[in-house]
């Protein structure tokens, strides 16, 4: 991999673990907080109601990065930097605000980063900042900029050390541990992976769309718990439901038109919009089953009844239509898709969301240059499949 490569990875996993770490703190929060803030003040910043605050760097690393937050790491200076900056802007946020630095990789047990966390009492607090002090001037260059802010602290710095926290090992997948949460143990599992994850979906739509309208991204506490609320709900009604996430934003129709599917579209003249809901809905149904899959929610067999019980109802309304007369295929085909997607199913009891059940049936209809479709909306389907076939 590339340095650039490697960065850009490293800033994606850097904006998903905020995104993850916000949606943690919402659900660990307790009536006092108000909201919680995502690249508002910090990366993550908790507030509550009596105005105290948690100010959050994060620092998601990948597999090769070694031990982050080395004593001469600019992850550990440039956030001592950007904490010292705030506290020489407004120097009464040291006796409201905690500063928390947290990573997914593991911090040395003898590293400085280790004994700014330990340090609470006031003597170690000046330890600390007599070593920050002393090691400052020996940096390289890079880092002198950000030594510089920390030593421009001068007495305040020990203080500032006391009041900052650096928390490693927090999961890279969740924001944290979901075992750890009160609010989620009382649920399995799978149930809790699907109410995280509808969470963190309710987060980062809720966040750009207020960075959007050039709104401040702080996440209400309230509406969060609604959110939750209804969430739960999901849960005990369905829980296969709840894994499934309905968010659109990152598919892009255009990279399905090679897909068997979206031929069998094309092929009864299926309008672009509703072409769109169908490639939405074939995504979000594989990414649910994979999600089911993961977490050994649903068993094949389940599955195989299911795609069974689909092709079922398709098959009905073919049988429906050879009793009928269409004034073209394409009249018969649209019609045999809109019946289709009408239906409702079930999975292992539960009622499935419509995007589900549509992009299953979507699913059943695409085909590959090695495998046939099962369903189809032409009444010609087959043949048609099997010259689209024959040319790839």
């Amino acid at each position: 991999m590339s340095d650039s490569e490697h960065t850009a990875v490293g800033q994606a996993l850097g904006y998903v673990y905020q995104f993850d770490r916000a949606t943690y703190r919402l659900l660990e929060s307790d009536s006092a907080v108000v909201s919680v803030g995502l690249e508002h003040i910090d990366d993550v910043s908790v507030h509550r109601v009596d105005s105290t605050s948690i100010r959050e760097q994060d620092k998601a690393t990948t597999v090769d990065d070694g031990r982050p937050l080395t004593d001469r790491s600019v992850a550990l200076w440039k956030t001592l930097a950007i904490w010292a900056d705030a506290i020489l802007a407004d120097p009464a946020i040291l006796s409201s605000t905690e500063f928390h630095l947290v990573t997914n990789g593991e911090v040395a047990p003898d590293s400085l980063a280790a004994r700014i966390h330990a340090a609470k009492t006031a003597v170690e607090a000046d330890s600390v900042a007599n070593e920050l002090l002393t090691l400052a001037p020996r940096l390289r260059q890079d880092l002198v900029p950000f030594a510089e802010k920390v030593r421009a602290l001068g007495p305040l710095l020990s203080t500032f050390v006391g009041r900052v926290f650096v928390l490693d090992r927090v999961s890279a997948t969740f924001g944290g541990n979901l075992q750890q949460l009160p609010s989620l143990r009382l649920l399995g599992s799978v149930q809790r992976t699907a109410v995280f994850d509808n969470a963190a979906g309710w987060v980062r739509r809720t966040v750009l769309d207020q960075a959007r309208q050039g709104k401040p991204t702080l996440l209400d506490r309230e509406a969060f718990d609604r959110e939750i609320k209804a969430l739960f709900r999901r849960v005990a009604v369905a829980p296969l439901a709840a894994v499934f996430e309905p968010d659109d934003s990152a598919i892009d129709p255009g990279n399905y038109r090679s897909h068997g599917f979206f031929q069998q579209l094309d092929w009864i003249d299926t309008d672009s919009g509703f072409v769109r809901d169908c490639v939405i809905h074939y995504v979000q149904a594989r990414v649910a089953r994979v999600k089911w899959t993961d977490a050994d929610a649903v068993s094949e067999a389940s599955l195989r009844a299911y795609e069974e019980d689909l092709k079922m109802r398709w098959k009905l309304h073919v049988r429906r239509q050879s009793q009928r007369s269409y004034p073209s295929a394409i009249a018969q085909g649209q019609e045999r898709l809109t019946d289709t997607l009408s239906e409702d199913s079930v999975l292992d009891g539960q009622v499935m969301p419509k995007a589900i059940t549509c992009g299953s049936f979507h699913a059943l209809a695409n085909f590959e240059a090695t495998n046939e479709p099962a369903i189809g909306w032409h009444p010609d389907f087959e043949k048609l499949a099997k010259a689209a076939r024959g040319k790839s």
